[in-house]
């Protein structure tokens, strides 16, 4: 983070859980650490593989804007369930959303104007 820090570049700093979606503690626990390490913006990206997953990190969400006010957050669920976390995440308290390049099935910009 030094370079960055040197060269005037924000660092985002994220965990990544394609497979499952942690349990709320640990994910919270995951942000304080980004805190602490000094990132400028914590992203926390986590596979969906139910509707109560996408409920659980909407929840996670809202408890992370309340806990970490001042942190610009970057929280959603991949997968095609995980859809509805990058287009609600900010009514919870998610700044900003991220796409993949390789999701088969992303939200195009008709999709997401229609959906706005």
């Amino acid at each position: 983070m030094g370079i960055a820090r040197e060269q005037g570049v924000r660092v985002i700093e994220s965990f990544h859980d394609l497979q499952d979606t942690p349990q709320n503690e640990v994910l919270l626990a995951k942000i304080a650490a980004m805190q602490a390490n000094g990132a400028d913006i914590a992203k926390i990206a986590v596979m969906a593989n139910a509707p109560g997953d996408v409920l659980r990190l909407l929840q996670l969400t809202f408890e992370a804007r309340k806990t970490f006010p001042r942190l610009p957050l970057a929280i959603m669920s991949v997968g095609t369930i995980g859809s509805l976390t990058r287009v609600a995440g900010f009514m919870f308290g998610s700044d900003m959303t991220t796409r993949s390049a390789a999701n088969p099935q992303p939200l195009d910009k008709f999709r997401l104007r229609t959906l706005a």
